[in-house]
């Protein structure tokens, strides 16, 4: 079992990444800003954590939603501009995902 320390720090340094923001960008922040907590969506259980980071002027927000499938654990990592409104594609992408 990997520890939530390390699940928010490759979440959030894997975002990081994602938007090109390069080791000499000024990132603050990257806490968890929710979760881990146990969603109802699309019919299933999921486990769902959200972090919010700055990088410059931009402020980034992370969901990262987690199921079993098997005997093994996936994941879906999205991130957005935080004053995005993007929960209902998040949830839908991630169904779209588990079926």
């Amino acid at each position: 079992m990997v520890p939530w320390g390390q699940i928010d720090f490759s979440t959030v340094s894997a975002a990081v990444v994602d938007r090109e923001l390069g080791a000499e960008a000024d990132v603050t922040g990257g806490e968890r800003s929710s979760g881990p907590e146990v969603l109802t969506f699309g019919g299933a259980d999921w486990v769902g954590a959200g972090y919010d980071f700055a990088a410059g002027d931009q402020a980034v927000s992370v969901k990262l939603l987690l199921w079993p499938e098997k005997s093994e654990l996936l994941g879906l990592r999205c991130s957005y501009r935080a004053d995005s409104d993007v929960t209902t594609m998040i949830e839908d992408l991630a169904v779209s995902l588990r079926s």
